[in-house]
């Protein structure tokens, strides 16, 4: 007879060895979910700046480039206020013509910087947004390990149960 309460208390034992089992799973499992779906949330929230990043270059190589053209607008009509005034007219133009190849070529770059830095900053939000499915991902799989977890070590205190006479 002794022997036989031993094996219940034994089994009374995995019963609750399971049940608590059972609980940290799915206590680890919908907390990795938790943290992982922050996580997603945060690389979300970067790709959305990431985006705004990459529109507010466009704008900024736009406006350098108006500033640049407008800094050979102004230099050109003081050329032109000074050869005027000297009594010369267009005759010669070479330095006016340099000075706006120089200017256009300048605006050029400006505007394909700006046009890198654009697609620089497309990708970096593309990489973001990758990464937030990532971490949406594992939450999914967390939460799903630790169902399955639990499940599992319920199965083990039900069977531990159904041993005890």
């Amino acid at each position: 007879m002794a022997e036989q309460t031993l094996n219940n208390y034994a089994y009374y034992g995995l019963v609750g060895q399971g049940v608590a089992s059972a609980g940290t799973s799915l206590v680890q499992g919908f907390g990795g979910a938790a943290a992982n779906e922050l996580m997603a949330g945060g690389y979300a929230m970067s790709a959305e700046s990431m985006e705004l990043q990459a529109e507010q270059e466009l704008i900024n190589a736009e406006a350098a480039a108006n500033v640049r053209m407008e800094q050979y607008n102004q230099g050109e009509a003081a050329n032109v206020a000074m050869t005027t005034a000297m009594g010369k007219t267009g005759e010669n133009s070479t330095i006016s013509d340099a000075n706006r190849n120089a200017a256009e070529q300048d605006v050029s770059l400006m505007r394909r910087e700006g046009k890198m830095r654009n697609i620089s900053a497309r990708s970096g939000a593309s990489s973001a947004r990758s990464k937030s499915k990532q971490a949406e991902i594992a939450a999914d799989l967390s939460m799903k390990q630790g169902i399955l977890g639990g499940i599992s070590s319920a199965g083990m205190a039900l069977g531990s149960y159904s041993m005890m006479k």
